[in-house]
């Protein structure tokens, strides 16, 4: 349906197309590695020029929602299905190197939510609303644990999820909660602190509880904003220090 954008807001016009573009991503309309139409289509279909479809496409781009092809178009990002170590963590050891680990799946649960957990992922207060898969894995260096991560997802954007659906995956897991359930990852957030290993670090760590442990919080978030999955990293802090350069 077309509609002027123009005619409908006073906010810079590009950022209403941002603004369009992700209401039809969220909608279903355009659905990971789909093609978009063109900018001539799109300026039609919004009542904008090309230009200001440009501008408002290349900041999606940028954010890596969608994905420019020479010669081809504009498509939908899909997450890569390459190994999750080489994606997202931000986690290098002392003398530099980004961490490159294997991960072990150990368990999935589906519980409900406590409370803090519901207010970062906001639930209701219903059952059905306060419904979580909690996912454990571990991550490995030849064979020695260096982070065990915790994950609690929204159930209500994953249904019927069931550890066959994670476990032996060597994809990361944005990947798998694109493909299977149709939950596209589009940011994240991470608040990184200190903390005592306690008895689940020195379960999976083997360090005593008192010794420090990094941990790592990550929020990811789809479409309109909405988080759908809360993740601890808790890492080996002797050894890893968390790193972002500039721009990341």
């Amino acid at each position: 349906m077309r509609r002027s954008l123009a005619l409908a807001t006073r906010a810079p016009l590009y950022k209403e197309v941002e603004r369009e573009i992700m209401q039809r991503l969220a909608a279903g309309e355009w659905k990971p590695g789909e093609q978009l139409p063109t900018e001539p289509e799109l300026a039609e279909l919004f009542g904008v020029a090309v230009f200001t479809i440009r501008a408002g496409i290349q900041k999606l781009v940028e954010s890596g929602v969608l994905l420019r092809r020479q010669g081809k178009g504009t498509f939908v990002a899909l997450h890569s299905a390459r190994p999750f170590r080489n994606q997202f963590l931000r986690v290098f050891s002392n003398d530099g190197e980004q961490a490159n680990w294997d991960r072990e799946f150990i368990s999935l649960e589906k519980k409900r939510a406590s409370d803090d957990v519901a207010a970062i992922l906001r639930l209701g207060d219903s059952a059905a609303e306060r419904a979580i898969y909690e996912m454990l894995f571990l991550l490995k260096n030849d064979g020695k644990t260096m982070a065990f991560v915790e994950s609690s997802m929204a159930a209500r954007f994953f249904r019927n999820m069931t550890s066959a659906a994670l476990r032996g995956t060597a994809d990361n897991f944005y990947a798998v909660f694109q493909e299977r359930f149709g939950v596209n990852v589009i940011r994240i957030e991470e608040r990184v602190r200190a903390v005592k290993a306690g008895r689940a670090g020195a379960k999976w760590l083997r360090v005593e509880p008192r010794e420090p442990m990094l941990r790592i919080e990550r929020v990811a978030y789809t479409y309109n904003d909405q988080p759908v999955e809360l993740r601890h990293y808790n890492v080996q802090a002797e050894s890893y220090c968390y790193f972002a350069p500039s721009g990341t």
